[in-house]
């Protein structure tokens, strides 16, 4: 429902360390109101999933995107460039990122009805504000 960095970082850990044959996917977005820290949080979540076990990472909002450009440039990926957002996919290290702005549910839920398989692991984190919950129509598998 909600998100703050020891939350985030919980989440992440306990991603990490389940055991799973398929694969994993983590949806973050951002922790609102996190102030003068936002972007060194957000920065060190980018961090934590990259270190993951995980295939593909799905980030949204501004605080991500701003997070994910810092971790990115101290990290050899000089060339992710948020003006270019709307062509920023690419794999680095084995993990397969998709970058969203705020706006841009829409996008996401048909890059996530897309991309995810029914034996995929999901990890769903992000602030109340950002409305993961849209995302439930595309991810509830029909019977």
């Amino acid at each position: 429902y909600n998100a703050n960095p020891d939350s985030m970082e919980k989440a992440i850990d306990f991603y990490n360390n389940i055991e799973w044959q398929g694969r994993k996917i983590a949806i973050l977005g951002s922790m609102l109101e996190l102030g003068k820290k936002s972007l060194e949080e957000h920065k060190k979540v980018c961090c934590l999933i990259s270190k993951t076990k995980t295939n593909v990472v799905f980030l949204m909002g501004g605080e991500m995107l701003d997070g994910f450009c810092a971790f990115a440039k101290t990290n050899g990926m000089n060339d992710v460039d948020i003006s270019q957002l709307n062509t920023l996919h690419f794999k680095s290290n084995e993990i397969e990122y998709f970058l969203y702005k705020d706006d841009e549910m829409e996008r996401l839920k048909v890059d996530v009805k897309a991309k995810v398989k029914q034996d995929d692991f999901l990890l769903l984190k992000a602030s109340h504000g950002l409305h993961f919950e849209q995302l439930e129509d595309v991810l509830v598998l029909s019977k």
